[in-house]
């Protein structure tokens, strides 16, 4: 690096302003909330059915390997309609595949990282298909389907100051 400056300070943010490349991680992001959403349709909850005839698909492991193929999928779909390319595609699926497999980390009790693994971000409770999201399914709060939305039941009472009255870690 050279001399440091306002001018080059503004010149290196704005070659870090990549709004296409920052699409494509909002678009990894939110393949597994895609992936639910899929599953969650009349289509996909048949299509689901006969895959948990499959023995282990309804396995947390099982699960994942479902929600891995929705989402590598969805993002082919992308890229063969080119509203992306094919790296940014699987640029995506990889984000994708790296909060599933995050996912599929905190469901199982490792013998040491249990609480490095925890705080990571992942795809949502492991489950059922259609929680998965990079929050988990708006609607369940701990398990608990009492329709106040993630975390909400870590609050004594809504809070102005926080949004929604939610406090939510998504990173």
């Amino acid at each position: 690096m050279g001399k440091m400056s306002l001018k080059g300070y503004t010149s290196f943010v704005k070659k870090h302003m990549d709004l296409r490349g920052l699409g494509v991680v909002v678009l990894g992001l939110g393949l597994p909330s895609v992936a639910g959403y899929l599953t969650s349709t009349n289509l996909g909850a048949r299509a689901m059915s006969y895959v948990d005839m499959v023995p282990g698909m309804s396995t947390n492991v099982g699960k994942a390997v479902s929600a891995v193929a929705l989402t590598a999928g969805v993002s082919y779909l992308a890229a063969s309609m080119n509203v992306i390319s094919a790296s940014e595609a699987l640029t995506a699926n990889m984000i994708a595949l790296g909060l599933v497999s995050v996912g599929v980390l905190q469901s199982m009790n490792l013998p040491m990282g249990n609480n490095f693994v925890s705080a990571l971000p992942s795809a949502g409770g492991l489950a059922g298909l259609g929680s998965y999201g990079y929050i988990g399914s708006y609607h369940m709060s701990g398990g608990h389907d009492n329709g106040m939305g993630v975390g909400a039941d870590m609050l004594d009472a809504p809070k102005t100051d926080q949004l929604f009255g939610v406090r939510a870690n998504v990173f």
